[in-house]
């Protein structure tokens, strides 16, 4: 049974699978929790929305009520594990108040959970919110640790690193005078999709006109690209 945990605040939906946590004992949970590092270990970044300026208020005012409004029920339907017909889920979803789970369940059919596990992952997120929610330093995938470049220079090491459960690997080395993306910001690409066994081409952005526009992090294209989107330049973890 997998585990993740919602994460509501003035600016955001996020969202947090947990690894190994009905193991533990609540002494263990505690320390977990407390220690940065470690609780990064048993906590992932699944799903992340940041409100428009304009709707934060509107969001907030849903949830300190127990609503569930549209865009939290998407931004949980699209970043939870697909739920089959007829079949039990293999997923809890952990919230901070047992009436926004009810309420959830009534709309999405996802099964919630509010405990003393629960509500303690929720005191870690909030209290490594900064930690959680940006990239992780690039690593061999040996888990040898890289030092991040402080900036671009005119020639860079290609690096090799996993990043959320995608590999992501420099196959060319860039220059340029800009910062690499980061979080939120709107970019403005050309990419290609091939097929790893053979190399096969699936699509080619140039084939179709104007790049593809998009946010960093938002979920708004495929995640591969999303993520590797960033570069090697990770000025956004200073």
């Amino acid at each position: 049974m997998s585990l993740y945990v919602l994460y509501i605040n003035e600016s955001s939906f996020s969202l947090f699978q947990c690894y190994g946590i009905f193991k533990m004992e609540e002494n263990d949970m505690a320390k977990h929790v407390d220690d940065r590092p470690r609780f990064r270990k048993i906590v992932d970044l699944a799903g992340f929305y940041k409100f428009e300026s304009s709707e934060a208020p509107k969001q907030v005012k849903a949830i300190s009520k127990g609503r569930v409004s549209a865009k939290l029920q998407n931004f949980l339907l699209d970043n939870l594990p697909e739920l089959e017909a007829e079949k039990k889920p293999e997923f809890k979803l952990g919230v901070k108040d047992i009436k926004l789970g009810a309420r959830i369940f009534r709309k999405t059919n996802i099964p919630c959970i509010c405990d003393k596990y629960v509500l303690e992952l929720i005191r870690g997120v909030h209290k490594h919110f900064d930690l959680l929610t940006r990239f992780p330093e690039p690593c061999n995938l040996d888990g040898d640790r890289r030092e991040p470049t402080k900036r671009i220079k005119k020639s860079v090491p290609l690096l090799k690193y996993k990043l959320f459960g995608c590999t992501v690997e420099d196959l060319k080395k860039g220059r340029t005078r800009y910062r690499a993306a980061t979080l939120m910001d709107t970019v403005s690409v050309h990419y290609t999709v091939t097929r790893s066994k053979d190399s096969k081409l699936l699509l080619d952005t140039n084939t179709l006109g104007d790049p593809v526009q998009f946010r960093v992090g938002r979920g708004e294209v495929i995640r591969a690209l999303d993520l590797g989107i960033c570069g090697n330049d990770l000025n956004f973890m200073s």
